[in-house]
Parts: C-alpha cells; sequence; structure tokens
C-alpha cells in the first residue's frame, strides 16, 4: 500500500485533465475533502488487505484502493451526465484508465474495478452540496519475503 497509493496519485495527476492536480490527493477518510480543494476533485484512500502466503517465502498481497470524485451541484442539469466534469464520465474515464494498468510496480499482476454503488448527494460545511461517486479497486502483488 506505501508504493501503490502514491502510484495511483501520480498517474491520475498525469491522467485527469478535468481535476486539477493539487486537488487530487490521498486522504485519511472518503468524506474529507483537504481545504482550499476546488472541484471537481478526486480523493484516494487505503482499504483492506489480504495475505495468502506460499512455501519459498513468497506472499500474496490483495490490495483494496477506494477512490472517490466530487463535482459541485451549482449546475445540477451537468452534474451528473453533462460534460466532461460531471460525475459518471469522470468516473468512467478514471476506472478505464485504472483497469489492468500496473502502475509500473513490481510484482502488481493485476488492477480490476471491483465495486462502484450509486452516486450520492454530499452536504459539507455551509450548506454546500455535492455529488459524491465512490470506487474501489484491487490490486494483486506478489512478494518475496526476505
Amino acid at each position: 500500500m506505501l508504493e501503490l497509493l502514491p502510484a495511483l496519485q501520480t498517474a491520475l495527476q498525469h491522467h485527469m485533465h478535468e481535476i486539477r492536480r493539487t486537488d487530487i490527493n490521498i486522504v485519511p477518510d472518503l468524506s474529507f475533502i483537504p481545504q482550499g480543494t476546488m472541484f471537481p476533485c478526486l480523493g484516494i484512500k487505503d482499504g483492506q488487505e489480504r495475505y495468502r502466503y506460499f512455501p519459498g517465502s513468497c506472499r500474496e498481497v490483495t490490495s483494496d484502493v477506494h477512490l472517490v470524485i466530487y463535482v459541485s451541484l451549482s449546475k445540477k442539469e451537468y452534474a451528473v451526465l453533462g460534460k466532461d466534469t460531471a460525475i459518471l464520465p469522470l468516473a468512467a474515464k478514471a476506472i478505464t484508465f485504472l483497469e489492468n494498468n500496473l502502475l509500473g510496480i513490481a510484482g502488481v499482476q493485476s488492477a480490476l474495478p471491483v465495486s462502484s454503488p450509486a452516486s450520492q448527494l454530499y452536504i459539507a460545511e455551509r450548506d454546500q452540496v455535492y455529488l459524491k461517486k465512490t470506487f474501489t479497486m484491487q490490486y494483486e502483488q506478489t512478494e518475496v519475503l526476505l
């Protein structure tokens, strides 16, 4: 996970041109929006890790990474399906980019989207309303233990 999260952040900052690079962050919680963030924005959060051990000092690590995209509801008619900065086109672009993208990390064997629940309304401070879309990527990596 230590290598995975920064690699995801860097890859998304270079690919998701609809979102400012400074608005793609590793976050402590999926509902956390860093101060000064503009919309749309994207958060990356560590998830569960599962381990399987094999003879010969080798293990397989399955890591879930949760991603969340926020868009402003200031133009309600465009927030869901509208232009390139609407929630569904942004999520589709991110998922398509990350699917099977091993991010150049040694030992990563698969990168697959495993869930994407329905988008939700999110009410922040001062009654600001946003649309929120989360999805989970799952990475499988083989590691040699010393």
